[in-house]
């Protein structure tokens, strides 16, 4: 009776490297569950901002007014009436004129100073809504004295 060596070999020897490719697989599965989250880690802390009102684009507006009712920290009214009064922030009428136009996507505007003026307006004014309006827009401006000046992380990997 003959044996071949390779098929001995091979059923001897299967189990031993059957181990060193689970190890591998093992080693390889660990490492990438780690790496992503550190590079994840790392980017956010380097891409952390500080919030500044006073010199924001208009969509740096409306990602912090949906970022604020995705956290919670403002109903769903209070951030329709904030982006409809920061939309509208954009939005210039030369008197002279009569010219209307919209300021450009990567213009700064300062919208602490024109919510200052927004909330004074509105609270001089009756909207006929039972103070709704007044109540969002105050909610608003509380929020973005909360925020001025506090870092924020953003989100790369969303």
């Amino acid at each position: 009776m003959r044996v071949e060596a390779t098929s001995v070999s091979y059923l001897y020897t299967a189990p031993l490297r059957a181990s060193e490719r689970v190890q591998k697989i093992a080693a390889n599965a660990a490492q990438e569950t780690a790496a992503p989250q550190a590079v994840e880690d790392a980017t956010r802390a380097e891409s952390s901002e500080q919030v500044d009102f006073t010199r924001m684009t208009i969509q740096e507006m409306l990602g912090w007014i949906d970022e604020q009712e995705r956290k919670g920290e403002m109903s769903y009214e209070e951030s329709r009436d904030l982006s409809l009064w920061a939309i509208s922030c954009c939005i210039r009428r030369d008197e002279a004129t009569g010219r209307v136009w919209s300021v450009g996507k990567d213009e700064e505007l300062d919208f602490m100073q024109l919510m200052r003026e927004n909330v004074a307006f509105v609270r001089a004014h009756e909207y006929g809504d039972g103070g709704r309006h007044v109540r969002a827009m105050e909610a608003g401006w509380a929020a973005m004295l909360r925020d001025q000046g506090v870092r924020r992380s953003v989100d790369t990997f969303a």
